[in-house]
């Protein structure tokens, strides 16, 4: 093999004839020696880095540097599973603003169910003032096997409370009936108070009075009337006038499904203690 024209040592016998200090001899020589047909030699391209090799893949050196990073960075601390008392309080919560709907018809689907109540709600000067008429005040409707009764569940307690007062509307001919779920249980601090929903009887869209077998479960106890079983004691009342209290009293009264409006006002005067609380 001849020496390069540079004067720079060849590499080893068998190897690539190019030059070990530079790319001209090798050039040259892949083009016959002819200057006009070999191309100006290129430095090879440099590698590309770890983390640029194609596929991901990356030297050991950075596997170790990206691991050791990795577990110098403080994991956050994952989060305790619920307890059983966590997990029942939240069951309970949902309990509370659900109601168990029965005697329905097969006709009765998600859509009929949330619509009813829609018309029953907005109906409702309270519901209008307190909340957006535009949003439904169902949430979730979820069907039993059968079809014929189903869970309904409120945007909140209150609505929940309000629906109970609507036991008895029609629905495609029949009367459904509204309860409370059995695993309901009330609540340490007590129901919250229901809508007043005396307007809905006024006009008919639900039942004046509760039925018949209610009336009967509540009547068993029945006695001679006395004065003093139709008074009622209200307590820690703020500076109020005699008319704020029977506004509030009648309202509540009014809510009551065993209400007879036809024997007249629920409340009909109210006297102040010494203090006036």
């Amino acid at each position: 093999a001849k020496q390069p024209t540079c004067g720079h040592p060849q590499g080893l016998p068998g190897s690539n004839p190019q030059c070990n200090a530079c790319g001209c001899c090798w050039g040259m020589a892949a083009a016959a020696w002819q200057p006009w047909a070999w191309q100006m030699w290129q430095p090879m391209p440099a590698l590309p880095a770890p983390a640029q090799l194609p596929g991901g893949h990356a030297s050991g050196r950075q596997s170790k540097r990206t691991e050791s990073q990795a577990q110098e960075q403080p994991r956050r601390p994952s989060p305790l599973p619920a307890s059983r008392e966590e997990k029942d309080e939240h069951f309970r919560a949902m309990r509370t603003m659900e109601v168990h709907i029965g005697n329905l018809t097969t006709e009765a689907t998600q859509g009929v169910l949330t619509s009813a109540f829609n018309e029953l709600f907005r109906a409702l000067p309270d519901y209008c003032r307190l909340y957006n008429a535009e949003e439904p005040p169902v949430s979730r409707v979820q069907f039993l096997v059968g079809g014929e009764s189903a869970f309904v569940a409120f945007l909140d307690e209150v609505l929940a409370s309000t629906a109970i007062l609507m036991d008895g509307f029609t629905l495609f001919g029949r009367p459904v009936s509204i309860t409370r779920p059995r695993q309901y249980q009330i609540p340490e601090a007590g129901e919250r108070l229901p809508l007043d929903v005396a307007p809905l009887r006024q006009i008919g869209m639900i039942p004046p009075v509760h039925h018949v077998k209610h009336l009967r479960k509540n009547q068993l106890h029945q006695r001679p009337v006395k004065d003093i079983d139709c008074q009622l004691y209200v307590g820690n009342m703020q500076e109020c006038s005699r008319m704020d209290v029977v506004n509030l009293v009648s309202c509540i009264c009014n809510s009551l499904p065993q209400l007879d409006h036809s024997k007249g006002p629920a409340v009909v005067d109210a006297t102040f203690t010494a203090g006036g609380n």
